[in-house]
């Protein structure tokens, strides 16, 4: 009896333990659309989609209560205040509220990491010369955006996760995150031109030219020509899943990707 009685006890000591370690991990309360410390007095807020961490530190700061988003841990980004950022286990980035994250061409990066959708872990290819680094935000702030579900194309399409990696001590640890999409020929964007004259492109980065398609409407089985305006866009694409929107890519990724 005297083992039995010891693994017990021992049971209950461990049992005891995890509910103080959990006792200790402050909770944080919701108010609007912000969780609050009690005791700091810090409200934290979901940081932008496209921006996660990349360093979790082992270090448990708080915690969502189950009421809300079930028991969600909250850990400190490696070497940030804890008072400006918090993460969740899988990178989901909280910051405090007022904190405005810079926009991907404001951002200091220190390289790209291109990973296949088939793996988050094990990147493709890294892009670590300041010129090429510098022509992706560029190519993103001054691109034309459009909707990916605009896109008409029969082409089969590789997709890549894109980190956009901070360098320096602001924002060390994060990265921005988009998708590149490598379709497997050049795809067009089309738009009905009802009067050509009057016709205002939508999308004034672009150029286009027009022409008359002509098919057989399914419904009704009768000829029909319809007057478009066609663009042109080439075949690889920065895509942001949070808007659904993507711009023109130009052939910085590609040369990588393909080494």
């Amino acid at each position: 009896m005297k083992p039995m009685k010891m693994m017990l006890t021992a049971l209950g000591l461990a049992a005891c333990l995890l509910f103080l370690c959990a006792c200790g991990v402050p909770v944080l309360e919701k108010k609007g659309d912000t969780y609050v410390d009690s005791k700091t007095g810090v409200a934290y807020v979901y940081a932008p989609q496209n921006y996660i961490a990349i360093s979790v530190s082992d270090e448990q700061v708080v915690k969502i209560p189950k009421n809300v988003e079930d028991d969600l841990i909250l850990y400190a980004v490696e070497n940030m205040d804890t008072a400006r950022f918090l993460t969740t286990e899988n990178g989901t980035l909280f910051c405090a509220e007022g904190i405005t994250l810079p926009a991907l061409w404001e951002l200091p990066v220190a390289s790209v990491a291109a990973y296949g959708m088939q793996s988050a872990t094990l990147s493709v290819a890294s892009v670590t010369d300041a010129e090429d680094i510098s022509a992706l935000q560029t190519t993103y702030r001054d691109g034309t955006f459009f909707a990916r579900s605009d896109i008409y194309t029969d082409a089969s399409v590789t997709s890549y996760s894109l980190r956009f990696v901070a360098d320096g001590d602001a924002y060390t640890g994060l990265a921005y995150t988009l998708y590149y999409l490598q379709y497997s020929k050049d795809v067009c964007l089309y738009v009905t031109v009802e009067d050509e004259a009057s016709f205002e492109n939508p999308y004034p980065g672009l150029s286009y030219h027009v022409e008359d398609r002509t098919y057989e409407d399914p419904t009704t089985g009768n000829t029909v020509t319809e007057r478009l305006a066609v663009y042109e866009l080439g075949s690889d694409f920065l895509y942001d899943r949070s808007t659904g929107l993507c711009c023109m890519a130009g052939d910085v990724l590609r040369s990588y990707v393909e080494e």
